[in-house]
């Protein structure tokens, strides 16, 4: 009888192992939102880096600081939110996520207080 045992045990740890990696790898999976400040600077008329996405989930709390060699504005589309901030200087921005979507930021270039051009720098992308 204990014969018969050895491989439904086998099978149950099998299940358990199974079931137990499908929940660590779904939580890794959570690292990718962004948490803390996420920082972009201009170098020329380009982000350092590259555009990237950042990512939130809805209800937190989204933090972005940007610098320039200009006078700029760092603004968030959808949220309609706009910081204006001198040449080298860091511009920060915090506000809570409470719309889903996807949502351009940019730093527009401003001459004598008006946009000249815009320097995409990423996207907010805030999951339900």
């Amino acid at each position: 009888m204990n014969t018969r045992r050895g491989p439904l045990i086998a099978v149950a740890l099998l299940v358990v192992a199974v079931v137990l990696f499908a929940v660590l790898h779904r939580s890794s999976d959570s690292s990718n939102v962004a948490t803390g400040v996420q920082k972009f600077v201009i170098q020329g008329n380009e982000v350092e880096g590259g555009p990237r996405d950042v990512t939130v989930n809805k209800g937190d709390e989204v933090r972005l600081a940007a610098t320039a060699p200009f006078d700029f504005q760092l603004h968030i589309h959808g949220y309609e939110i706009e910081k204006a901030g001198k040449p080298g200087q860091t511009v920060n921005v915090s506000f809570p996520a409470t719309i889903d979507g996807e949502f351009e930021i940019e730093v527009h270039h401003l001459v004598n207080g008006e946009e000249a051009s815009a320097v995409e720098v990423g996207n907010l992308k805030v999951n339900p």
